[in-house]
């Protein structure tokens, strides 16, 4: 394994961000020269990687390039990961990491970063490519053999406005922490929450994991003047929380070493859909009020109708659903949840009876005639059902009400049956939002330990528990 002190220094440092703009490209593939790699990069004449500068979000010479217009073009998925387009955000001091409030007192950063956004080719509806956007955190300091982290983040609504590359914020704190400790961190947004072209990604583990490999993919394939993918190491780690830590599960089942980098270990927070049995208690009811958690399982069974074509939304959706679930899903981000508490009081005012009966009758041991695709669909994206040689580290807070320990066990349960190695970490009296703090430190451990070979056990406790497993 490679030396990854994200300490070493390369000869040149990076070009400060106040370049003159005149060597702006507008994006990576519009540049008239140099020419397309094909990979999302640039080349010279003999075929080596020029770096570029990405224009300067809010720069008047940005040019006409809007990193949230879809701008797939003539694109196809054997173009995936190519970098259609890219913005420089923000750099960061190493002194303004130290006093972020997520990076912590544990330890000193080692390195500032600067925050770009890029947008990639990925895929969206099975065999059809699509625009997607993320965000890279990238150490400064010209450091070698840069560990890389694909952050997959929590549920924060389904409309293009509601990613990271929108808000920050969504994954500051987990990214922070990590890019200051030298890690390389690449943020999808996933399909559909960043550029307006479908909603198809919420508790979709074939869609999560796309976005969030095509990602590695297009930083893999960064060249620019503040960082190049020459400076990566192979060494990586996907990590989440929540809807994150399920797209995080899948990005490990789905994960292809063709990308060109070694998984050393995937990170969960809190994973979300870790028992479906649990999730039809959200729509088998009629006379049952519609509360927080039912926005989830309607906004995962509504990005499940689309990545699938079908059924239709008269089959299973009320005339008032089928009229207002679109521009909810589409234009509202935190506020989905409440939105969809005062307009459908109850789950009869959202479901059809027929499609409540069915769910009732569905015992989740097994897909269910009665209630397909759904049971099929919600049993095949419970996460876990696969064997890898790298391991799986899970934390879960003991007083979490959103993702309930019980269902994580049902996770560690799969990963056991498939002889994958899993940790499941508890952490007493966390709920689902402060075990991303609390968790963490021993995260960051485990991951350092991954890098030299090692795999510690970080618990404080172990995830306690039963579950009862689809069969």
């Amino acid at each position: 394994m490679r030396d990854g002190s994200p300490s070493a220094q390369d000869d040149a440092a990076p070009d400060p961000d106040g370049a003159p703009s005149g060597d702006d490209d507008a994006a990576f593939p519009d540049a008239a020269a140099p020419t397309d790699a094909g990979d999302g990069g640039l080349v010279d004449g003999d075929g080596a990687p020029v770096a570029t500068l990405c224009p300067q979000a809010g720069a008047a010479d940005a040019g006409p390039f809007d990193i949230w217009h879809d701008d797939l073009g003539t694109h196809t998925l054997a173009d995936r990961g190519r970098i259609l387009g890219c913005v420089h955000q923000a750099s960061y001091t190493q002194a303004q990491v130290a006093s972020n409030a997520y990076f912590g007192s544990q330890t000193a950063p080692t390195n500032g970063y600067d925050l770009y956004i890029i947008q990639y080719v990925s895929e969206g509806v099975p065999g059809a490519p699509q625009a997607v956007t993320g965000l890279l955190y990238l150490p400064t300091g010209g450091g070698r053999n840069v560990p890389i982290v694909a952050l997959d983040h929590p549920t924060s609504g389904m409309g293009p406005s509601c990613g990271p590359t929108h808000t920050p914020a969504i994954t500051d704190n987990l990214a922070i922490p990590l890019v200051g400790r030298g890690y390389a961190v690449v943020a999808t947004d996933f399909g559909g929450m960043g550029v307006d072209n479908g909603m198809t990604s919420y508790l979709v583990g074939a869609s999560e994991a796309a976005a969030t490999l095509d990602s590695v993919r297009a930083l893999l394939s960064f060249h620019e003047k503040r960082f190049d993918a020459g400076q990566l190491s192979t060494d990586f780690f996907v990590v989440g929380h929540s809807q994150g830590g399920h797209a995080a599960l899948f990005t490990q089942q789905f994960f292809d070493a063709s990308i060109g980098v070694h998984l050393l270990g995937s990170v969960s927070f809190a994973p979300g859909l870790g028992n479906a049995k649990d999730w039809s208690n959200s729509f088998n009811n009629p006379s049952q009020a519609i509360g927080l958690f039912d926005a989830f399982t309607t906004m995962s069974l509504y990005s499940h109708m689309l990545y699938g074509g079908g059924p239709a939304p008269s089959t299973w959706l009320t005339s008032a659903g089928q009229t207002s679930l679109p521009s909810v899903f589409h234009d509202e981000c935190a506020s989905v949840g409440s939105s969809l508490t005062m307009l459908f009081p109850t789950q009869g005012d959202l479901f059809l009876s027929s499609f409540t009966s069915a769910a009732a009758a569905c015992a989740f041991s097994a897909p269910c005639p009665g209630f397909e695709p759904w049971s099929t669909s919600l049993i095949g994206d419970q996460p876990g059902n696969f064997a890898s040689a790298a391991p799986a580290l899970v934390l879960q807070g003991t007083s979490d009400t959103v993702v309930l320990p019980a269902q994580t066990m049902c996770v560690l349960n799969r990963l056991a049956a498939h002889g994958t190695p899993a940790q499941g970490c508890a952490y007493s009296g966390l709920d689902h939002t402060g075990v991303v703090a609390g968790a963490l430190p021993d995260a960051i451990r485990w991951m350092a330990a991954r890098r030299t070979g090692q795999t510690p056990n970080v618990c404080p406790a172990p995830i306690s528990g039963t579950c009862t497993l689809p069969d």
